[in-house]
């Protein structure tokens, strides 16, 4: 599995890249959403997307990706996003929301689970 992970703080994001790669997955962290469009290494199967107050999201930037990487799993990290931002990415085709704090496994293994039901 190829994960691609959207974090802007370094330190977290390369926890996370770090946590894919010791469970055999291929991962890279990139500090914004825009260098996932073609300037990836390779074709994600996975993305996790940090999303909060500094760093929102909405619908067009999920549907953006999906244009991308049509078979793309999306997962979003948040900490205190308001339900109507959450729900506007689901709507748009995320799979899934992790709260903040978070074990960097546990956002891994569901990722890998969610790359799994989704074949």
């Amino acid at each position: 599995m190829h994960m691609a992970i959207v974090e802007p703080d370094r330190e977290i994001g390369e926890l996370l890249a770090f946590a894919a790669t010791r469970r055999g997955y291929r991962a890279v962290r990139v500090d914004k959403f825009e260098r996932l469009l073609g300037g990836l290494p390779f074709s994600p199967n996975v993305a996790v997307i940090a999303i909060d107050e500094d760093s929102p999201i909405d619908a067009d930037v999920i549907e953006r990706l999906r244009e991308w990487y049509p078979d793309i799993i999306v997962l979003l990290t948040t900490e205190g996003t308001d339900a109507g931002t959450i729900m506007r990415a689901f709507r748009a085709g995320a799979q899934d929301v992790i709260r903040k704090p978070y074990y960097p496994y546990d956002v891994i293994s569901r990722a890998a689970e969610r790359a799994v039901q989704e074949k």
